[in-house]
């Protein structure tokens, strides 16, 4: 009876609320998530078609568990489709998000991140991604805004096979992704960006390793990164684009019984000044086994080999010299590969043991290795005037996405993090 009421519930339910009218007439896009397809999908992997009769006891327990524990229930119905859009609203560019609630109590008691904010009105919820720094006082005055709108120009509603939708303004400008048989794709374009060409390390081993270009990284991921490497290296620039070749690392225990992560990896980084090799260096002492050759551009540490080289505000670093060769690309944006190579790992085996029971790892890494190949690409069209998108994931049979994503989330539930 359990299961019947399950997939009633989640194949009948219907939307309660219109949320396309609370978008505003000012928007830059608008974008749909379809999860009645969602739900449908992993409704019919959990209950009849999944081999694994402990997913769907995992599952019951996660629903016992939101069921008993009032911090756990945020009040929205995710049976219902989501709604998001971009807008400049009282002079405040914001990322909104809309969804029906089947508790509007429990939306506000529930604890958000806390860089966004939520609010509710008339069983509506709203959670505002500010991309400007303003007082909570103008974010309320925002919500009020989305609120009072009663939009009735016609919105393209999302199609049975997509996944999700994005439309821009420019009626040209459209994003889909969609749901296939052996995982998902990912086609259309978006709004023409003025970045202009990039350099991108060539590629050839996609069954080994995996290849990342971003010709033009947003200042708030510049900033992130280059925090996140100060925590270990010493007076990093900022970096506004990269090319990398990566294919695991290697860790090594060095004569007193301390250890080097070593990379296996060539990148190209693009940085936001010219540097100098005095300063190139000097991010790197705290690194305590490093030997440095300013003759021959290398260094070791332990017994590993790398090279660089500077030109200007380009940085050239690896194992092999005869890769730092760059080529011009349109590619504002690329991912391709074998996912798995993010968690190749060799070393002793006990630390190699170790690491691999730490959650984090090997359950991203059970998901990875589930994966057959990836490749999403952002590419300029000068022709057209366009920055196309597209690309497409895709799961070793007979291993099925929805499946395998909500095993993942619930091994994430189940340990904690």
């Amino acid at each position: 009876m359990w299961l019947i009421f399950l997939i009633s519930t989640i194949v009948l339910k219907h939307q309660k609320t219109e949320l396309f009218k609370y978008i505003p007439k000012q928007y830059e896009y608008y974008g749909e998530i379809n999860n009645q397809l969602i739900n449908r999908k992993i409704a019919n992997q959990l209950l009849f078609e999944s081999p694994n009769d402990s997913l769907f006891i995992q599952f019951s327990e996660f629903i016992n568990q939101i069921n008993n524990n009032p911090s756990k229930k945020t009040g929205i119905n995710f049976l219902s489709n989501i709604i998001f859009f971009k807008a400049v609203i009282n002079n405040t560019p914001v990322i909104s998000f809309l969804f029906d609630l089947d508790d509007s109590s429990q939306f506000n008691q529930h604890k958000f991140a806390e860089s966004i904010y939520s609010f509710s009105q008339d069983g509506v919820g709203l959670i505002l991604f500010p991309l400007k720094s303003e007082p909570k006082t103008k974010f309320a005055q925002i919500a009020s805004t989305i609120y009072k709108n009663d939009n009735k120009q016609f919105f393209n509603k999302i199609k049975k096979n997509e996944l999700i939708g994005i439309q821009y303004k420019t009626s040209k400008h459209q994003l889909k992704v969609l749901d296939q048989k052996d995982g998902i794709s990912i086609i259309g374009s978006i709004k023409d960006s003025k970045v202009k060409r990039g350099d991108e390390l060539s590629f050839t081993n996609s069954n080994t390793s995996i290849h990342l270009t971003a010709n033009c990284l947003p200042y708030l991921i510049s900033n992130y990164l280059q925090e996140k490497i100060n925590q270990q290296l010493n007076h990093t620039p900022l970096i506004k684009g990269l090319s990398i070749n990566y294919k695991g690392l290697e860790i090594k225990e060095g004569e007193e019984d301390d250890f080097s992560i070593l990379p296996k990896i060539d990148a190209h980084f693009l940085l936001d000044s010219s540097i100098s090799q005095k300063r190139f260096l000097k991010i790197f002492e705290p690194i305590s086994n490093i030997t440095i050759d300013t003759l021959t551009n290398f260094f070791k540490i332990g017994d590993k080999k790398y090279s660089y080289k500077l030109n200007e505000n380009h940085l050239y670093f690896g194992e092999n010299t005869m890769k730092f060769q760059t080529k011009t690309t349109e590619n504002l944006f690329q991912l391709k590969g074998n996912i798995p190579s993010l968690f190749t790992i060799k070393g002793p085996s006990f630390i190699t043991g170790f690491i691999e029971m730490l959650p984090p790892y090997y359950i991203s890494k059970r998901y990875a290795d589930n994966i057959k190949y990836v490749k999403i690409r952002i590419n300029k069209n000068n022709k057209k005037s366009l920055t196309l998108v597209d690309g497409y994931i895709k799961m070793k049979y007979p291993k099925n996405i929805y499946n395998e994503t909500l095993k993942m989330f619930l091994d994430f539930e189940t340990s904690g993090l």
